[in-house]
């Protein structure tokens, strides 16, 4: 009899065991946030997330207990204010781990969140602390390449400083996906980050990523953006689209082409602030070149006429302009792989891609370099 009793004991405390095992547990402390504030555990699989558990501060202390499975120890969840996620939603990132006690500090200042106890999380904030200083720099330099107290050549030279703190956070995200590419928060930092990094860069990481991670969702997505790029590179003949201009006629973007030696393709939206920034540039380019046969073309992004239509006129841009009015559902965005906008593709008269989303001084040097090598 004891020995059955010591063998349901023991069989009970090895599920036990095994069932904390399986379990992460976060400790959380928000003693900025007003009690009875409903924090939600969302898991990151998509733009929006999904609602995993909801709790309450209470004392300025919340805790949450998370099971892993296939979905919460694979991909980030986010402790956050609102139930789905959205760019005003406060948010802490973190990576569940079996058997972890996560402390973590929920707060409306940025700069006080944080999440430590297990390797992920810590790698995370490794990683969050060094893109940091670097982000610092770029946002110190465009700013002041845009201050007119300083002189032209100040600005120009904090311009260069800008680039050059671009590519050091570029040469950053690719050692840190190298070093990491064998753990989940690597493997989706790679798989987000990829579009900024060098794509032979990224097609050789992609052969390291370990066999029991290639199968992720992520992977999947990120093989079918490179295949879709591959298709739509430089050299490669262009996707024509067909969709409406502002007064509702059907046109098509090879109409544009045809009459043009060199037409500039904008992706842009009435909302995008950046698609607004760059729009005196790509005037300039037009006024300067359109007599050598340079041409734009405006596709939006938009999913509403009047914003799209207002944005035209209030801009004043003299070139043609098309949209499906479907947002990021947009015809363009499947044809080019556009995930994100401003975007911008230079397309000659015959239809060859010559250029891909170029940054500004290589764009002017590229259509230059054009338009005389095919000056008659």
């Amino acid at each position: 009899m004891n020995k059955r009793l010591y063998f349901i004991g023991f069989v009970c405390s090895l599920l036990l065991s095994c069932g904390k095992q399986n379990v992460c547990q976060i400790n959380g402390i928000a003693d900025d946030i007003a009690d009875s504030t409903r924090l939600y555990l969302v898991l990151f699989n998509d733009m929006k997330g999904t609602t995993m558990d909801s709790t309450v501060v209470h004392g300025g202390k919340f805790t949450f207990r998370i099971m892993i499975d296939s979905l919460t120890g694979n991909y980030p969840l986010l402790v956050s204010n609102t139930a789905l996620y959205d760019k005003e939603s406060v948010t802490v990132t973190l990576y569940a781990e079996a058997g972890a006690k996560l402390d973590m500090k929920y707060s409306a200042d940025a700069k006080k969140r944080k999440v430590s106890g297990s390797p992920l999380n810590d790698i995370q904030q490794d990683y969050e602390r060094q893109q940091a200083v670097i982000a610092d720099k770029i946002v110190e330099a465009n700013k002041k390449s845009h201050d007119e107290t300083l002189t032209e050549e100040q600005r120009v030279e904090y311009k260069k400083l800008a680039g050059d703190a671009y590519q050091e956070m570029v040469r950053f995200e690719q050692e840190f996906s190298e070093k990491n590419i064998n753990n989940i928060f690597g493997l989706w930092h790679f798989c987000m980050m990829a579009a900024v990094m060098d794509q032979q860069f990224v097609r050789n990481t992609i052969e390291k990523v370990p066999e029991e991670m290639s199968a992720h969702p992520l992977m999947r997505e990120l093989r079918k953006t490179l295949s879709a790029e591959e298709k739509t590179a430089e050299g490669q003949r262009f996707t024509d689209l067909t969709m409406s201009d502002p007064e509702g006629h059907t046109v098509s973007l090879s109409s544009f082409l045809s009459v043009n030696k060199l037409t500039l393709v904008d992706f842009w939206a009435s909302w995008c602030g950046p698609c607004k920034a760059a729009m005196p540039e790509f005037k300039s380019l037009y006024e300067k070149y359109k007599k050598d046969g340079f041409g734009v073309v405006g596709v939006s992004f938009d999913s509403k006429k009047d914003p799209w239509v207002n944005a035209i006129n209030s801009l004043k841009l003299p070139w043609p302009q098309m949209s499906d009015l479907k947002g990021w559902e947009s015809g363009a965005s499947y044809a080019y792989n556009i995930k994100s906008i401003p975007f911008t593709l230079l397309i000659s008269q015959d239809g060859t891609i010559v250029g891909r989303n170029l940054p500004s001084d290589e764009l002017k040097k590229r259509i230059n370099e054009y338009l005389n090598k095919n000056s008659e």
